[in-house]
């Protein structure tokens, strides 16, 4: 019988496992299976595009039943479905011939990704830990970073080695044998009382006015506007640099984004816990929107890697700080509930990035006015978030 302490510590390595497989295949992945895709010649971009935006729309309702589900029970049957729908997705991507197979293995993805990433893991360290929560959750997010800078180089070498096919299978074996066997025997405990507290007795009336409060639809607009510039760009993020160079270069630039990020996680998770989380977000958004502008006027390969790592840097910060903003705001009892309900925002913006910026490299054949539009989204979220800054308590 593990004790809590030893019980928490390995909680917090199956997140990091989590959101290294949901980064990897799903956040950064995207680009990779939608270069893929491109290279076969079935689908057009804007056909891709749309499939993927499906893909976070229908993360809304999977992020808002993770959240229900983790306020009372733990968080085994989420994780168990999140790894085996992305593996099924794997199966059926690389085979489809048709938009109908396409959007089923999208949609597969997008249920599985909230699951696996920031919602099923924020709520997962959530339900059982009470202390040290934003540095654990900086720990636990970082296996993004790791996703992002070794799945999606190892998806390419796969590729050009075995085919999309077989490699996508191999990877979807990997992912059941990384995360299946931690979660069964970590994930079924019930918490108790002295980890993040009893669930809650608020009644639905007080979530609904939690939820419609100026402050919570503020943050979540914000934040919204914040990942909407940053899928947008990642989704593409190998075909637009490879305009310039080829894909295997440009898929060192995927690794390049995700590595920095673990260094701006980090610092993250340490500054969260000395200044307020609005400013610091605003910060993220700022200079993520000053990595796009390098990227904008870039040709040569050490400034495509230089704004790649400038963007990258603050990734973890824009997925993590919303975050850390709902739990600081609201307090942890009815946590994964509300920031269920933020996912709405969220996986909703974030369906648009991947349309806009798709639909604009179709008409102008460059992906500089794309870029422009999601610089702009960005700018308000700094905006935004500005304002919603509050003095931090002694």
């Amino acid at each position: 019988m593990l004790n809590p302490e030893r019980h928490a510590q390995l909680v917090v390595v199956t997140c990091f496992t989590m959101a290294t497989l949901a980064w990897g295949i799903v956040f950064y992945g995207f680009s990779f299976f939608l270069e893929s895709l491109l290279t076969v010649g079935r689908f057009t971009t804007a056909e891709i595009s749309g499939a993927i935006a499906v893909s976070f729309w229908s993360g809304i309702p999977a992020g808002v039943l993770v959240g229900r589900w983790l306020r009372h029970h733990p968080p085994l049957m989420i994780v168990v479905y999140g790894v085996s729908a992305i593996a099924l997705g794997l199966y059926l991507l690389p085979g489809a011939t048709t938009l109908v197979t396409l959007y089923i293995a999208f949609i597969l993805f997008g249920t599985g990704y909230p699951c696996l990433s920031t919602s099923g893991i924020s709520g997962t360290l959530n339900y059982y830990i009470k202390e040290r929560y934003a540095s654990r959750l900086s720990v636990a997010l970082t296996g993004a970073s790791i996703g992002g800078a070794c799945v999606v180089p190892a998806m390419v070498w796969l590729r050009e080695s075995v085919g999309l096919q077989s490699g996508s299978q191999i990877v979807a074996g990997i992912a059941l044998a990384m995360l299946l066997p931690p979660a069964l025997l970590l994930l079924r405990k019930p918490r108790t009382d002295s980890a993040a507290g009893a669930p809650p007795s608020a009644s639905s009336s007080s979530i609904r006015g939690t939820v419609w409060s100026i402050k919570f639809c503020l943050i979540t607009f914000a934040a919204a506007c914040a990942l909407t510039a940053q899928v947008g760009f990642l989704t593409h993020q190998i075909p637009l640099i490879g305009m310039y160079i080829n894909t295997e270069q440009a898929a060192w630039g995927v690794s390049i984004t995700a590595t920095t990020a673990i260094a701006g996680r980090f610092l993250t998770g340490w500054l969260a816990e000395r200044i307020d989380l609005a400013a610091l977000a605003a910060l993220a958004a700022l200079i993520q929107a000053s990595g796009m502008g390098i990227l904008a006027g870039a040709t040569q390969l050490w400034l495509l890697y230089l704004g790649c790592a400038v963007f990258g840097f603050v990734v973890g910060a824009i997925v993590m700080l919303p975050a850390l903003l709902i739990r600081d705001r609201f307090g942890s009892a009815l946590y994964s509930e509300l920031y269920g309900y933020t996912n709405i925002g969220l996986y909703a913006g974030a369906g648009f990035g991947p349309i806009v910026v798709g639909a604009l490299r179709e008409a102008d054949g460059n992906y500089v006015s794309g870029l422009a539009v999601l610089i702009a989204v960005h700018l308000i979220a700094v905006v935004t978030f500005w304002g919603l800054r509050q003095p931090r308590a002694a």
